[in-house]
């Protein structure tokens, strides 16, 4: 699941098969891009064992990603549209 880039966004996807993951997400994608998170990021997940199980990722009280079991990708509030890294929230 892609959160945000940790560095420039690449305007060209930067997504090759031969390639180990991660990748960055390119400009196509990305809304908007994030500072780093460090060890006194004020992150939060939160969970739901409901029908199905989602994680819910906070940042600074601000809904960035959710996960669900079996979904791949998970899904972003910082992309702008669906893509391999994220879908859009």
């Amino acid at each position: 699941m892609w959160l945000y880039n940790v560095a420039a966004t690449p305007i060209e996807p930067e997504l090759q098969i031969e390639d180990p993951p991660p990748f960055l997400n390119s400009a196509e994608f990305v809304k908007e891009n994030l500072e780093p998170f460090d060890a006194w990021s004020p992150v939060e997940v939160t969970w739901d064992f409901g029908e199905e199980t989602v994680a819910t990722i906070f940042l600074s009280e601000r809904l960035i990603a959710k996960l669900t079991a079996g979904a791949s990708p998970g899904w972003s509030s910082l992309v702008t549209k669906d893509g391999s890294l994220a879908q859009k929230m």
